[in-house]
């Protein structure tokens, strides 16, 4: 019998959790829209194992909390005691996320795959990613409008890369 820590979801958080702090680099999926409009569900993301000392604020990282996996922007580097704790906000999101100890810090979001795209994250978002990013934050019509487009997008790409592949058969 499988106690909860043992979840099949759980053992696989685990294994990516120590092949990033093995290997120093994972893909994966992003699955939710908390991240408006820098990354999409859908969207694969490439991290980098990362030290929390070296993280700034602005740079996107991944941290487990929960038995989940979450890739947030931080938003500010805090002391508690003798401890380093990142607070991050999924940036279509109003609320800080609760704050985070280094060790459940994975890595940082260095790539974001888009179909055939590969868009570096920058340090910081410039101004007009910002102004998307608060009008995510304030629109729920806004991110449902950019949820449909990228799934009309997504379809799109698998139809092109669909017809491509009958060419050459």
């Amino acid at each position: 019998m499988q106690t909860p820590a043992q979840t099949p979801n759980t053992m696989k958080l685990a294994l990516a959790a120590e092949v990033l702090r093995s290997f120093g680099e994972l893909t994966f999926v992003a699955r939710g829209s908390s991240m408006l409009p820098t990354i999409f569900p859908g969207d694969i993301l490439v991290v980098s194992r990362e030290l929390a000392a070296t993280v700034r604020c602005g740079h996107v990282v991944l941290v487990t909390r929960g038995g989940r996996f979450y890739a947030h922007r931080v938003v500010r580097k805090m002391n508690e005691g003798s401890r380093n704790v990142l607070i991050t906000r999924g940036d279509a999101l109003g609320d800080e996320d609760p704050a985070v100890p280094e060790y459940d810090l994975l890595g940082r979001v260095r790539v974001v795959v888009r179909g055939r795209k590969w868009i570096g994250l920058a340090e910081k978002p410039w101004t007009g990613q910002k102004l998307l990013q608060w009008a995510v934050r304030h629109s729920d019509d806004l991110a449902v409008l950019l949820l449909r487009w990228n799934s009309l997008r997504a379809r799109i790409a698998r139809a092109e890369a669909s017809e491509e592949f009958m060419e050459c058969i």
